[in-house]
């Protein structure tokens, strides 16, 4: 249907320059091994038990035992999540820990529809109008019921009076079979993409010595599309003789070239050296392999990047170390990041900002300094075999990880000033509110907001709802008082070091021109904070997703910006967002940062608008774009639009305690930034027609951004 408000549709074309819709290929359904389910509505899910990792909920001041082949994740509060190895698969095994001195609850970790979550204690039964009293009462013998605000209509959430997962997966589906009840679920607790995740925590080592050669920058080769505008530091995919100009290498075995073809050259950590190791058999014990590249030069940098890219089919590691290091002198290093559990793509870095408490793929602002060196080293420790903790269940002999197999390591920087848009200091690197290349991108590759600006003024009383892990009372945001849908009590403020809320408050409406931070798409329009993350940053659950929602919308919010994904279907879910969307609410999603899977829910239903990236080029965010950004958005036919979403600068944590050393970050990304940005877009929109209804918002959103070849 098409907007009677007369300007609307011009306005929509200046602002949506860069959400682009996209037509997707359908997805395909994974060959899941039959046997293990649950109901979502009347269709039955299957479920697949993730190998080799369970789920443990400790007593109160307990700790679980320390044995050979298993590696906890750091501490979450009661929760522990136990990467295991050997003969036993991952039920037995949390069926063993149940013996373990103060393990109250174990459960495998389940997954379905690209996601993974934990089977907690609980269920989520909703009955039909109809279901007698005694009907509910007969059902829900034996199970505890648990107080819970902000249900559905004739919902409950009970306890399950077991210690496995498993148990409380049969009851719900006991429940979900009677002809009374609408549907029966376990209150699954949703581990999240990483991108939502804390960082670990580094510890800082002291300085150590390594002699480097000197380099100069390599000449940046035409781009036949004239789009980047990167300068090119560094592109080395290993083809040639390693170690190469600028390069310096130390350790005995150290780095060196392995091929697995005549044209796949890899880089890894015990291939070089006098002593080279084969590849085929692991990293060994007690390796210390490292490798600078510099003196590079970025004085006169702007932004400026490096991606590692590793060859995902082969690296994997744990309980090993892959570091990055930083010097200005060449001589004396300071520890950036170390990856002890690794696998995937590869990672990406920003020269950009200082790191602040809980970092997240960032170096150092090294912008200004005129030689900068960076050291990849490699760390193994001893292994040794007859661990008095090895079980029954580990291999006969200790055995090395694969480890890094580095594809190529790319090192580029941005000269181009970008313009002040508004007297706030870091507009000037917002490059998705106006591109000058600032970012390494493409002049005009931006979202036209300056011109939106220019005729559409804020509604004071439109309120967006953040619900993510919480939203810090922020000097450049205008934040009002929203809810804990976790139980804390608080107003939706985050937990310590929980940041990803704030970040993407500050991308929809960080307050203009007060001369501080930056400045968001809908500048100054009210935040209203709904937290749905645990104190750990790892889990959501259903129970408290659906809450949050709805108590959002019923308190006045009319756009619900969620930059989170990764949960399994859920019916309580779904009616929470079908109520928003019939009270006039607009509920967006993230469509999910892992490239060729479906799009993963909540972003699926219907309801909800699914929101993809794009990078600083005008192009679908994907793994191998010209972004320095080691991601892709899922894909599928549910996406509705693409925005901005690498390298986004937005408000952070105040003071040190989040991803930058200061209360803004310039190394915000994935479609948790790309959500906020469609989520400010669409503020402006209900601004200046405050009438349009949801169906009419998406229909805008999609006819007036500009189609591209995915």
């Amino acid at each position: 249907m098409r907007s009677r408000i007369p300007g609307l549709r011009l306005l929509l074309f200046m602002l949506l320059a860069l959400l682009l819709f996209i037509p997707w290929t359908a997805r395909s359904q994974a060959d899941i091994p039959a046997g293990l389910f649950y109901y979502f509505r009347d269709q039955a899910i299957p479920l697949s038990i993730v190998p080799d990792l369970v789920a443990v909920r400790l007593a109160p001041g307990a700790t679980l035992k320390q044995k050979a082949g298993r590696f906890q994740t750091p501490s979450q509060g009661t929760w522990r999540l136990v990467s295991t190895s050997g003969k036993a698969g991952a039920s037995e095994q949390a069926r063993e820990m149940l013996g373990e001195s103060g393990v109250e609850f174990t459960s495998p970790v389940v997954q379905a529809e690209g996601a993974r979550a934990i089977l907690t204690d609980q269920i989520l039964v909703r009955f039909r109008p109809e279901a007698t009293p005694e009907q509910i009462d007969s059902a829900l013998q034996g199970l505890t019921p648990i107080p819970r605000e902000n249900l559905a209509a004739r919902s409950h959430l009970v306890r399950v009076v077991t210690r496995s997962g498993l148990d409380t997966l049969q009851q719900a589906n006991r429940l979900a079979k009677l002809p009374f009840v609408q549907y029966a679920e376990p209150n699954f607790m949703n581990l999240l993409d990483e991108d939502l995740q804390p960082a670990p925590k580094t510890r800082f080592s002291g300085p150590v010595r390594l002699k480097a050669a000197h380099t100069a920058p390599v000449p940046e080769p035409v781009d036949p599309r004239g789009a980047a505008t990167w300068t090119t530091i560094l592109d080395e995919n290993f083809s040639k003789a390693f170690p190469g100009p600028g390069w310096a290498v130390d350790g005995n075995p150290t780095w060196g070239r392995v091929g697995f073809s005549e044209t796949e050259i890899r880089l890894w950590p015990a291939a070089g050296g006098e002593n080279p190791v084969p590849w085929q058999d692991g990293t060994p014990s007690n390796l210390d392999a490292q490798m600078v590249y510099g003196p590079f030069d970025l004085s006169d940098a702007q932004f400026a990047r490096m991606v590692i890219r590793l060859d995902e089919e082969v690296s994997k590691w744990e309980n090993e170390n892959l570091s990055v290091l930083y010097s200005t002198d060449g001589v004396n290093f300071s520890l950036a990041d170390t990856r002890s559990l690794g696998s995937g793509h590869g990672y990406s870095y920003s020269f950009n900002q200082d790191r602040g408490e809980t970092p997240n793929r960032v170096i150092a602002d090294l912008r200004g300094q005129p030689q900068v060196w960076i050291k990849i080293s490699y760390t193994t420790d001893d292994r040794e075999e007859g661990d008095e903790d090895e079980d029954e269940n580990s291999t006969d002999e200790p055995v090395g990880s694969p480890g890094p197999f580095i594809k190529s390591i790319q090192i580029k920087k941005s000269t181009r000033s970008g313009r002040a848009i508004s007297n706030d200091p870091l507009s000037s690197l917002q490059w998705h509110l106006d591109n000058a290349g600032q970012t390494g991108g493409t002049p005009g590759a931006d979202i036209r907001a300056v011109n939106a600006w220019a005729r559409t003024e804020v509604d004071p009383d439109l309120v967006v709802a953040v619900i993510d892990d919480g939203v810090e009372v922020h000097e450049d945001l205008n934040w009002i008082p929203g809810y804990d849908a976790t139980g804390g009590g608080g107003p939706g403020t985050p937990a310590p070091h929980l940041g990803h809320g704030t970040s993407c408050a500050g991308l929809i409406g960080a307050i203009g021109n007060n001369g501080i931070g930056v400045i968001g798409v809908a500048p100054g329009v009210q935040i209203m904070p709904v937290r749905i993350v645990k104190d750990t940053g790892l889990y959501v659950g259903d129970d408290d997703v659906a809450a949050g929602i709805r108590w959002a919308f019923q308190n006045g919010a009319r756009v619900l910006s969620n930059s989170w994904n990764g949960g399994l279907p859920s019916a309580e879910i779904h009616e929470a967002i079908i109520e928003a969307t019939e009270a006039g609410a607009v509920v967006l999603f993230a469509a999910g940062n892992y490239q060729d899977e479906e799009v993963r829910y909540p972003a699926r239903y219907p309801e909800a608008i699914a929101v993809g990236s794009s990078n600083q080029c005008d192009e679908p965010k994907r793994i191998d774009d010209q972004s320095m950004d080691l991601y892709g958005h899922n894909s599928g036919p549910e996406i509705s639009v693409v925005a901005p979403g690498t390298s986004m600068v937005t408000t952070d944590l105040m003071g040190e305690a989040g991803y930058s050393a200061g209360n803004y970050t310039t190394n915000f990304n994935g479609t948790s930034s790309a959500t906020p940005v469609v989520a400010g877009v669409v503020a402006l929109m209900l601004s200046e027609g405050p009438g349009l209804t949801v169906e009419e918002v998406r229909d805008l959103l999609q006819r007036t951004a500009d189609d591209i070849d995915p």
